[in-house]
């Protein structure tokens, strides 16, 4: 599964107001390993991997 899938869905659920869980989360090993993980709230909440994947500072 790619990152725009991913995120695609990702959006899709979250209109939905469904909570994402971290195994419809888990992609490939070249990828992460989970882009999201659920917090205290139920909210999915992306990791700093996937943010610095998305805005790189360079």
């Amino acid at each position: 599964m790619n990152l725009a899938k991913l995120l695609s869905n990702y959006l899709k659920n979250q209109d939905k107001k469904e909570n994402l869980t971290k195994s419809n989360l888990v992609v490939d090993k070249g990828d992460f390993l989970s882009l999201g993980r659920l917090n205290s709230s139920g909210k999915t909440m992306l990791t700093g991997a996937m943010l610095n994947y998305l805005f790189p500072d360079n």
